[in-house]
């Protein structure tokens, strides 16, 4: 069985380590029931893991994203967890964008608690300097 397998079937793998920590102390520490976290580049590569694994801590997660399609996609994806993930278009290099997806992230889930910024980085092109 490969170590992946044992993992997703819950079992554990042969050359499995106890865990340096303990899971209910860690699991307490970062609930985030109640929280709602903006990502921008919420539907990349990064943005999304962590949007996943904001939801399963109980956040409310609004993705912040140019593309559309990715973060519908995530979305549908994170199953049961896409009923805490919430979909903005967003251009981080416009200044109307930013203040209208600010707008409507505290209009449609009530308050905004946390920010994280992942927007940028994954493309190798010059950029457009912000308006």
């Amino acid at each position: 069985m490969s170590k992946t397998t044992a993992v997703a079937s819950g079992q554990k793998p042969e050359n499995a380590q106890q865990l340096p920590f303990d899971l209910a102390e860690l699991t307490k520490m970062y609930d985030f029931s109640g929280k709602t976290v903006a990502i921008t580049g919420g539907a990349g590569v990064l943005g999304s893991e962590m949007a996943g694994a904001l939801a399963g801590c109980g956040a409310k997660v609004a993705i912040l994203d140019m593309n559309e399609e990715a973060g519908k996609a995530l979305i549908e994806r994170m199953g049961e967890r896409g009923k805490q993930i919430f979909f903005f278009k967003f251009n981080a290099l416009d200044r109307e964008s930013v203040a209208q997806a600010a707008q409507d992230v505290i209009k449609s889930m009530g308050k905004l608690d946390c920010l994280i910024n992942g927007a940028g980085g994954n493309k190798p092109r010059p950029q457009p300097a912000l308006n």
